[in-house]
């Protein structure tokens, strides 16, 4: 690691003949590391199915602005009776548009691309 580093900042110097960026050992090497870290840190703050905070801080250190549709106003902790049943079925899940708690045998569950494209076609 420690000779790669160094041939890769000659080659890097050899290529860049830019007299103001001369870039010390452990810059050049700090900055390939981050670089190389970026797509990673890019995937993980996309995902959603950490806490909240978590998919903040994440998104901070990405540098990705939060997505405000994947943000739900519950937590996701608290269970109430489905809406729509006549037994007493607990349920986690509720409706997007009133809030109301749903089992998931009286849920429609769609995918992103899907309602998006509900969404657009009554546009």
């Amino acid at each position: 690691m420690n000779i790669t580093g160094i041939n890769s900042q000659i080659i890097h110097t050899a290529i860049n003949e830019d007299p103001g960026n001369d870039l010390k050992r452990r810059h050049f090497q700090k900055k390939i590391a981050l670089d190389s870290l970026d797509p990673h840190l890019k995937l993980r703050a996309t995902e959603i199915n950490v806490p909240q905070a978590v998919q903040q801080r994440r998104q901070e250190v990405a540098g990705t602005s939060a997505n405000n549709d994947q943000q739900l106003e519950m937590p996701g902790n608290i269970t109430k009776y489905c809406f729509e049943c006549k037994t007493k079925n607990r349920s986690r899940y509720y409706c997007q548009k009133c809030k109301k708690f749903v089992c998931l045998k009286h849920a429609k569950i769609w995918c992103r691309l899907c309602t998006e494209e509900k969404l657009n076609q009554h546009v």
